[in-house]
């Protein structure tokens, strides 16, 4: 590990479903967070059912605010998804949250857990995502979020080719330089490795 976080190239690190769950009262976990953090890594998380719940999401960017945290796929937006318009609104009000704007047809995924395994076909026309993607612009603005396929596990739910579509289409109406910092210049500000202050080395 030592040696991938001095590689410049590795701009941080993803907790995968499998791995094991945040707990900020957990010191190990803190202690390699602002590890992250001092490194000037970023962390990717899921935060959606009983995953990663949002009180303890919001914890860890209260305890290391210096880590760039990034919540994957909408955050779990779903139909079903009870208080997930507060829960946005939370998290959002920590500015070292921010939000990939990835994973679209796993709104209407029809397993009550989110299951990927089985394919489902998600609606082909913007206006069923609109009023998600609006919560999130309202919550995290046009600076902190950020553009992410989950190719090939989109392909699910429907085509990788819909899915742009649908974020070129969505995004169109803020204009191209909002269109290009969701697309694109805000990746690169997020995943960029950043010099810890003090540290010549």
């Amino acid at each position: 590990m030592s040696a991938l976080a001095r590689d410049e190239r590795v701009s941080g690190i993803r907790g995968f479903l499998w791995s094991p769950t945040l707990d900020p009262d957990n010191s190990t976990q803190m202690a390699h967070c602002r590890l992250l953090a001092a490194r000037g890594m970023t962390l990717d998380i899921i935060s959606r059912f009983s995953l990663n719940p949002e009180d303890d999401v919001a914890a860890l960017a209260e305890k290391v605010p210096n880590l760039r945290i990034i919540i994957d796929h909408l955050g779990g937006a779903r139909p079903d998804a009870v208080g997930w318009e507060q829960k946005m609104e939370h998290l959002a009000s920590y500015p070292n949250i921010y939000m990939k704007f990835s994973s679209f047809f796993d709104i209407f995924n029809p397993s009550p857990t989110g299951d990927e395994s089985v394919p489902w076909n998600a609606p082909a026309d913007l206006e069923p995502y609109e009023p998600y993607f609006d919560v999130l612009m309202r919550t995290f603005g046009p600076d902190r979020l950020i553009w992410g396929s989950n190719w090939p596990v989109v392909e699910q739910g429907g085509t990788i080719e819909l899915e742009i579509a649908l974020a070129e289409e969505y995004l169109a109406k803020f204009g191209r330089n909002v269109r290009n910092k969701v697309m694109y210049t805000n990746g690169r500000k997020f995943y960029r490795r950043v010099k810890p202050h003090g540290h010549s080395h």
